[in-house]
């Protein structure tokens, strides 16, 4: 999906109107600083990401549709090719004639050429920055960008709620567990903690975090104190395998119970990083008279499973040959790496270390070592304003990633990660927690700024 150019820029007198009362800004520098992290004023811009809603709105449609497409493949293909590590093939292969649950994730894309790019899915219900996200949405509402502009922020939060609030209506056990794992740090274990605060709160049903070890089965899953309706996993499946046994056995535990579990467990298998290619391959497989996968393509970029033979615009060739050959316009990238971990790019990695991780590419699924290969594509930048220390406004162009939170049909509340002051472009943006990495949101543009 393309436009001349989707992103609005702010004219400095507009944003010496937002910041004329800069409290609003220094009160969101001391909830990050909470956090633990995003604690200077170069960390988070005063006004967010701007884009046009037709295309926002067009993004939310495709990418639900590239989201719905990987699920399909995926478990179509779980005798084949599908790369799903083998410690998550027992939830896998248990929850396969289970009922679907709506779509959960937060996808990680670029706009590059003013086109929406997909670099990974994410497809899974532990999707960290949504209280993050929630707290920027507030701070930009409070510095009266919605009077100055007709724009549209949401609250990914709020979003989680209502979606909560769906599945519930489902189930006669209106209680929820929260759960996170149990060696997760404060900050997240806090998030888990507040997650369940606001639902019994909002909608007045008790909510509760139980770790993964403490849950059994009976009619309903239960800790030994209380039933659950709602086993809700605050926790994605791309942590080490010693980390994830307890969730592991918590949900072969609820699979014998009336409870509800979300997210999907077969979206385990869709988290992978692999997942993409087999929606990559797929498309480009299609016909081009086909206008139901013809407006996705542009979407995503070539990605490959590491499986030595496939097909490029040359036609068949040995994949092991065509990276080697196309290293500076190509990355790798371990299908289970989380938060930027085991992520190549081509152009700045050493040709032995690139031959490397080509030679552990060949090595079994059962050695937990499958790779995608995609191709590189240059982001453009966000133009974005920052209050500096002195209350000096600076404009900056910002490299980063972008990607809705998604919650089935709720409204999607938008994640944007940008580069620190320090941090070399073009280099792997992972968690805010790492450094040198800001974070802000995107509102939805529907008339054209005022200049």
């Amino acid at each position: 999906m393309t436009s001349a150019n989707p992103l609005h820029e702010l004219r400095h007198a507009q944003m010496e109107r937002l910041c004329a009362d800069p409290c609003w800004h220094e009160a969101l520098l001391a909830t990050y600083s909470e956090f633990g992290f995003c604690y200077r004023h170069s960390d988070i811009p005063v006004s967010p990401v701007l884009i046009d809603t037709s295309f926002l709105e067009k993004a939310s449609r495709d990418l639900r549709k590239i989201m719905r497409l990987a699920r399909e493949l995926t478990v179509k293909n779980l005798g084949n090719r599908a790369p799903i590590r083998q410690d998550h093939r027992a939830v896998v292969d248990l929850f396969l004639d289970a009922q679907r649950r709506p779509v959960m994730g937060r996808p990680d894309c670029i706009l590059a050429k003013s086109t929406m790019k997909v670099l990974e899915l994410n497809i899974d219900s532990g999707m960290g920055g949504i209280q993050e996200v929630g707290e920027l949405t507030n701070g930009y509402l409070k510095s009266g960008l919605d009077a100055l502009l007709d724009c549209r922020l949401q609250n990914p939060f709020k979003s989680q709620i209502d979606f909560i609030q769906d599945q519930l209506a489902a189930t006669v056990k209106k209680s929820v567990c929260i759960t996170p794992l149990s060696d997760f740090s404060r900050l997240y274990l806090d998030q888990s903690d507040h997650l369940a605060a606001e639902i019994t709160k909002r909608l007045g049903v008790p909510a509760k975090t139980v770790f993964p070890e403490a849950l059994r089965n009976g009619e309903w899953l239960n800790d030994g104190l209380n039933d659950y309706g709602l086993f809700y996993r605050d926790a994605c499946f791309l942590h080490e395998p010693i980390a994830l046994a307890g969730m592991a056995n918590a949900l072969q535990v609820a699979r014998s119970t009336r409870t509800i579990v979300l997210g999907d467990p077969l979206d385990i298998g869709v988290d992978d990083k692999g997942a993409l290619a087999l929606v990559s391959e797929f498309l480009d497989q299609q016909s081009p008279t086909n206008p139901e996968f013809e407006s996705l393509k542009d979407l995503v970029p070539w990605t490959r499973l590491m499986d030595r033979v496939s097909i490029v615009s040359e036609g068949h060739v040995d994949l092991e040959k065509f990276v080697r050959k196309n290293k500076n316009s190509l990355v790798l990238k371990r299908c289970t790496s989380h938060v930027g971990k085991q992520v190549f790019v081509g152009s700045r990695t050493d040709d032995a270390i690139w031959d490397d991780i080509i030679s552990r590419t060949k090595l079994t699924r059962e050695d937990g070592e499958d790779w995608v290969v995609q191709e590189f594509v240059v982001a453009d930048k966000f133009p974005l304003w920052f209050r500096m220390p002195d209350n000096q406004l600076v404009l900056k162009r910002c490299s980063g990633t972008v990607g809705p939170f998604v919650f089935g049909d709720q409204p999607d509340g938008w994640l944007v990660r940008i580069q620190g002051d320090h941090t070399a472009d073009g280099s792997v943006l992972a968690l805010p927690t790492d450094g040198n990495i800001g974070l802000t949101t995107v509102a939805a543009i529907t008339r054209q700024v005022e200049q």
